[in-house]
């Protein structure tokens, strides 16, 4: 079987009105309640969707350069519309959204690169995933996993995936 590369980088605007962020924050758009999005990741499950793939490579480059907490992308075959999204509030994977979960990438320590913070994933291990039926994206929330106490309002995230698509 012949595989392509695929990416398609994604931006989030982090909201980051509701103060620093705790170990198991959601990162996300907006902090009101009922109000943050999910990530979209276009184009993973091919143009008729239920696709699969591997996950070979994965980086988040943040626009505040002090930043240095860890964070997890939890990943979904379609979109989790009942686990918890709100900027600040704590992540909770509702039983809901659970058939949808593909597993996360652990992030590690955001390092300093000039005007910038960048974390690269260990990704020693391919990740293999498979799109839900007819969905041609994979779906995510990032979350927290370490505090972070010199967070910025209006921050941005350019989260990467690098795949194998087939």
């Amino acid at each position: 079987m012949d595989f392509d590369t695929h990416v398609s980088p994604v931006t989030l605007i982090a909201d980051a009105s509701g103060g620093n962020y705790t170990d198991n924050d959601v990162i996300s758009d907006n902090d009101g309640a009922g109000l943050g999005t999910y990530l979209t990741f276009p184009g993973y499950g091919g143009i008729l969707g239920g696709g699969s793939g591997k996950i070979y490579d994965a980086n988040i480059v943040g626009t505040n350069e002090s930043r240095t907490s860890t964070v997890r992308l939890w990943l979904f075959d379609a979109a989790p519309t009942n686990s918890e999204l709100d900027d600040n509030a704590a992540f909770s994977l509702h039983e809901d959204d659970r058939t949808k979960l593909l597993g996360w990438i652990d992030f590690p320590a955001f390092a300093n690169y000039g005007q910038v913070c960048v974390s690269q994933a260990d990704l020693t291990k391919v990740k293999g995933y498979k799109c839900a039926r007819a969905v041609a994206d994979l779906y995510g929330i990032l979350q927290d996993t370490s505090g972070e106490t010199a967070e910025a309002a209006g921050e941005a995230f350019r989260i990467s995936l690098y795949a194998e698509m087939g």
